[in-house]
């Protein structure tokens, strides 16, 4: 154990503070301790000191002490290093550092895109929506897909007494999509025209690279409807996190399709002839080739996954309370899930 620190490190010339005439305010202590922390700021050079009195920093498990509000510089691209300096001192205790790189911008970013079976369709026709991830080689650990749909041209393949059975209904998480397909969160809106598709890797801190399908959703063109031209994005609020809970989000490309208005003339039965002595064959209908599979039902196991799963549950429903609210940043939200499943914080 310690009772002291002295950190140092270099700040990436493409980042800075959150608040420039504050210097101090940006930092953070996230132990308990009657003692400040001391920040000393020289250009890209920075020093924050901290101690505890009485009981001092110790344990088996990894513990946050400081947090630092930076955000990135306007026009910037590229890799943003944080250096530690050798110079650091854990009250002259052994220790080591692992310097931290991330991506800004359009480089190693992830892609969420949509895919259909056709370019255009018909008033009536089944339209099934796939949404995919590309990570363009990052392992992700877990994602929030949101998209909003043209009510006034599209409804869903399988009605539902509620929006909560409608996306039971409707959502369909594919199997190849690198996500546990028990613990999702699937949410469509129906009054502000909004689906959203929440998943999990199956354990914290892992993740999958690769291009995949992550769901389907199961519209349909309505009967009657004047839309030509539908578009669909991945809203910009969407998030895809790494294993080190960043956004790695950079490209939403829209998905265009077309709605052909004319309905076809039906072929009038006058003009049909039956040989007496044939029997006609009886039609059948085609079964739809994806299964809706309820994707809201929560399966425990033995990790602690359905306990933190709670606060995600939470958040989407609108009930999450700052009780949650790990990271100190005014709101609930993935990565406080996140801290919770992967030990760095306990409700």
């Amino acid at each position: 154990s310690f009772n002291a620190f002295e950190f140092r490190f270099t700040l990436p010339a493409s980042v800075e503070f959150q608040d420039l005439n504050n210097i101090p305010a940006n930092f953070t202590k996230k132990y308990s301790s009657l003692l400040g922390l001391e920040t000393n700021i020289a250009g890209s050079k920075v020093i924050v000191t901290g101690a505890k009195t009485n009981v001092g920093f110790g344990g088996s498990e990894p513990i946050d002490l400081i947090e630092v509000l930076l955000k990135v510089k306007p026009d910037q691209t590229g890799q943003a290093t944080f250096l530690w300096d050798p110079a650091t001192e854990v009250e002259g205790k052994p220790y080591s550092t692992t310097d931290g790189q991330f991506a800004i911008g359009m480089v190693n970013g992830a892609r969420l895109y949509f895919s259909s079976a056709q370019t255009s369709y018909a008033k009536g026709e089944d339209l099934s929506l796939k949404l995919r991830l590309d990570t363009n080689g990052r392992a992700v650990s877990s994602l929030d897909f949101k998209l909003n749909y043209d009510g006034s041209a599209l409804e869903f393949q399988v009605a539902g007494a509620d929006d909560s059975e409608l996306a039971a209904n409707n959502i369909v998480v594919s199997p190849d999509s690198g996500f546990d397909t028990e613990n999702t969160l699937n949410m469509i809106d129906s009054q502000n025209k909004l689906v959203r598709v929440g998943l999990i890797t199956d354990a914290p801190g892992t993740g999958a690279t690769g291009d995949r399908e992550l769901a389907t959703i199961l519209f349909k063109v309505k009967e009657i409807t004047d839309v030509s031209s539908l578009t669909f994005t991945a809203l910009q609020d969407s998030i895809v996190y790494d294993l080190n809970t960043q956004n790695i989000l950079t490209d939403r490309p829209a998905h265009n399709l077309t709605i052909n208005l004319i309905t076809p003339t039906p072929i009038p039965t006058d003009f049909i002839e039956l040989d007496p002595t044939e029997t006609p064959t009886p039609s059948v209908t085609p079964t739809p080739s994806i299964t809706a599979v309820p994707t809201a039902t929560l399966t425990p196991s033995p990790t602690t996954i359905p306990t933190c799963f709670d606060i995600w549950k939470a958040v989407f429903a609108g009930t999450g309370n700052g009780d949650a609210d790990f990271n100190n940043d005014g709101k609930v939200d993935l990565v406080d899930f996140e801290m919770c499943r992967r030990g760095e914080a306990s409700i």
